[in-house]
């Protein structure tokens, strides 16, 4: 994501004046980019109720599709009158996220900016979840917040590349990072979790001679050292490349407030089965725990499980 050359604002048809809209805009005009306006449009009583005759069903969602229409129109209007590039298109959705990632994949965007959405219960809605694994696109989740303007952005990296992450995918986070920021004058700060070494290796680390203490310490130089590695040639001031001790999803969710970050941008890897009951999602616990808006950045090469959706 070294360059913005198309935005994308996913704008849902009951939400149509949230913050989506507001900063792909905002970011279009920054970089000169080229604007699409997607709502998506859905009412799950309409195809649920069934005692309404097919005809009529149709006619009522080629209304409000074309409502719909008009009104996106309206908004990009002053939007072209002011040299924007903008295409506007109105989706019936039964699924949002597929919607999105079909999207997604056939337009190959370089920013999809979505209003984020709380789920039934706390934390990020089943929608914005399947986003987060499965689309190929950078994608930002936009909190409800006064104005468009970042500040500070936190990009969180893992120099060691835990559980196989791809090498690249810290490099691919910095330049997200350098973007954006380049966009806004914004500050830049790294972030980096060093967990605690899990007892049962403690009880090994002593063995061939060295201290139990002194293996420790290689351990948080070798941390240091991978640190340092990822953000060379970054020319960050070293008070803004942060490494503490403690599990990501602390360390980062409690960095990312204490430097009032207005935006967060880590990786995400869609792990399968086994491998993902295990280990989990770090990149999951980490946003249960954040506020500030959210980029999730996939690694090259990403392949996502809704690929066929390109040949419908």
């Amino acid at each position: 994501m070294e360059a913005i050359k198309h935005v994308v604002a996913a704008i849902r048809d009951d939400r149509p004046e949230g913050g989506a809209m507001d900063r792909a805009v905002d970011i279009a005009r920054r970089a000169n980019a080229r604007l699409s306006l997607f709502v998506f449009a859905w009412d799950r009583g309409v195809r649920r109720n069934i005692f309404t005759r097919r005809e009529t069903v149709d006619r009522a969602i080629a209304d409000h599709v074309a409502e719909r229409r008009q009104w996106l129109n309206e908004r990009a209007k002053p939007l072209r009158d002011e040299g924007l590039d903008v295409h506007t298109e109105v989706i019936w959705a039964d699924s949002l996220s597929r919607e999105i990632i079909k999207m997604a994949l056939t337009l190959e965007p370089d920013l999809i900016v979505k209003d984020a959405e709380t789920g039934p219960r706390r934390g990020w809605a089943p929608a914005d979840w399947r986003l987060l694994r499965h689309c190929p696109s950078p994608l930002m989740l936009v909190q409800p917040r006064a104005g468009t303007n970042v500040s500070r952005v936190l990009a969180a990296v893992d120099p060691m590349h835990a559980w196989g992450k791809p090498e690249s995918l810290d490099g691919s986070i910095l330049a997200a990072a350098s973007t954006i920021a380049g966009l806004y004058q914004a500050e830049i700060h790294v972030g980096h979790a060093v967990e605690a070494l899990p007892a049962l290796l403690e009880q090994h680390m002593g063995e061939g001679g060295k201290g139990l203490e002194a293996a420790k310490q290689d351990y948080r130089r070798t941390q240091e050292e991978a640190l340092a590695k990822a953000c060379e040639g970054s020319g960050l001031s070293p008070s803004h490349i942060h490494q503490r001790q403690g599990s990501p999803e602390a360390v980062i969710s409690e960095l990312a407030e204490d430097i009032s970050a207005d935006l967060l941008i880590l990786g995400t890897v869609n792990r399968r089965g086994l491998k993902r009951a295990v280990i989990g999602s770090t990149a999951e616990a980490i946003l249960d725990r954040t506020v500030c808006d959210v980029l999730a950045i996939k690694p090259e090469g990403f392949v996502s499980d809704y690929e066929r959706l390109k040949d419908e």
